[in-house]
């Protein structure tokens, strides 16, 4: 999934998301390749999730 498309996605659940990339690099287009907690975790609205990026 792209990043354009997990943030609507976290946004719609009631969840946060945190990248860290360089400022000024385009993330919209790139891909998440790692998240934690990860996938199948039980979290409260609000959590955020921490996501790597790549192409």
């Amino acid at each position: 999934m792209n990043v354009k498309e997990a943030e609507k996605m976290l946004k719609d659940l009631g969840l946060q998301m945190k990248i860290n990339v360089e400022e000024g690099i385009d993330i919209s287009e790139m891909i998440i390749t790692n998240q934690t907690p990860k996938e199948g975790i039980t979290i409260n609205s609000g959590t955020t999730i921490y996501c790597e990026i790549g192409t």
